[in-house]
């Protein structure tokens, strides 16, 4: 699957990060 910088700003080019780092960030945000 790919992303165009469109419809996600925040993630540049070729940047991608696992399901599980992202619950891991999105888990400290929470908190």
């Amino acid at each position: 699957m790919s992303f165009q910088n469109e419809n996600i700003g925040m993630m540049d080019e070729g940047y991608f990060v696992s399901r599980g780092d992202i619950l891991k960030w999105l888990n400290d945000l929470l908190q």
